[in-house]
């Protein structure tokens, strides 16, 4: 699966309007939540080429950063639930779903997505 079928999948799992954002396992994400809603970037994926956003929070990202984010940590969801490890699972696709609903966000006010980076 290629970067932008992770990232198309990704956004059609992530719909709605406003803050709430509702993600293909059905719990919701409130990116406005003053305490949850814009988490602090603490992990980098080691496939990140570009300038490290570690320290950040969402809302300070490139929606390039969020969008590779948000499939990474999508893929490591898939990975730890077929390991048996759910728990960890939820909250990796929570984060993603945050991250993805920044993104979309951040795009809908005109930031360039990955696709515009690119080219």
């Amino acid at each position: 699966m290629s970067m932008e079928q992770r990232i198309a999948a990704l956004e059609a799992a992530v719909f709605g309007k406003g803050g709430a954002k509702k993600s293909a396992k059905g719990f919701s994400v409130d990116i406005d939540d003053p305490k949850w809603g814009d988490p602090e970037i603490r992990y980098v994926p080691k496939k990140w080429g570009g300038p490290s956003p570690l320290g950040q929070r969402m809302s300070q990202c490139s929606v390039r950063f969020l969008e590779f984010l948000a499939a990474e940590l999508e893929s490591s969801a898939r990975w730890k639930e077929s390991n048996g490890k759910e728990e960890h699972a939820e909250w990796d696709r929570r984060d993603a779903a945050k991250a993805a609903a920044w993104a979309a966000r951040k795009k809908s006010q005109g930031e360039p997505s990955l696709d515009e980076d690119l080219f």
